[in-house]
């Protein structure tokens, strides 16, 4: 992790996502970081002690359960926010943000703003907005959850992915909670029976005929 000083390059990812119109506050001192691949955010600026505007780059938010197993929740790539567990005062000890590719965060230090930030009207109402979809794409999870991996990868596909594609085996698996095994054999059955497409390298999307789930 390396702060870049560079303001003009901060200036324009803070007008690119309107940053500034989040909050009442004027001249909330951000900063601007960049991140490497295989990084971790949380490890390099512990997230307990910042909010983070993701401007730039992919990461993925992984848990740890009690038996030390690695299982992928999400893949995050700009823009987004993260931070506001955080700011009730809470934190997930077992989570870790791993950069997949090379990221560029705006942040501000909680300790000295959380007053602050809290008592921001505007970034309040953007706060509830957000957490509103986060229970929104929490609950698509733990439906897909309860099907057979075939069943996942078809929820997946339709309710979960932006783009309604399914790419990366690996992270896929993880968050589908499978085996790559498994993954590619339900993939390889949903191409035989034309419910899915392969549409580029490792690349897969949903065809017209569509099982009920």
């Amino acid at each position: 992790m390396v702060e870049i000083k560079d303001t003009n390059l901060l200036e324009k990812y803070m007008k690119k996502y309107n940053i500034n119109d989040i909050f009442d506050t004027p001249n909330l001192p951000f900063k601007l970081y960049r991140y490497e691949t295989g990084e971790f955010m949380n490890i390099s600026h512990p997230q307990e002690d910042y909010i983070k505007f993701l401007v730039e780059g992919t990461v993925a938010s992984d848990e740890v359960d009690i038996n030390g197993n690695i299982k992928r929740l999400y893949e995050e790539s700009a823009f987004a926010f993260s931070g506001e567990v955080e700011l009730a005062g809470y934190s997930f000890s077992n989570h870790y943000h791993e950069v997949i590719d090379t990221v560029y965060s705006i942040e501000l230090p909680l300790k000295q703003y959380r007053d602050t930030l809290l008592n921001d009207k505007c970034f309040l109402q953007y706060l509830v907005k957000r957490m509103s979809y986060t229970i929104y794409e929490a609950t698509h999870q733990l439906s897909y959850l309860n099907y057979n991996v075939n069943e996942r990868v078809i929820y997946y596909l339709k309710y979960v992915s932006p783009t309604h594609t399914l790419s990366g085996m690996e992270s896929t698996a993880k968050r589908l909670q499978c085996s790559r095994r498994q993954l590619q054999r339900a993939v390889n059955q949903l191409i035989d029976d034309n419910i899915i497409v392969k549409t580029g390298w490792g690349t897969y999307s949903l065809t017209n005929t569509l099982p009920n789930t």
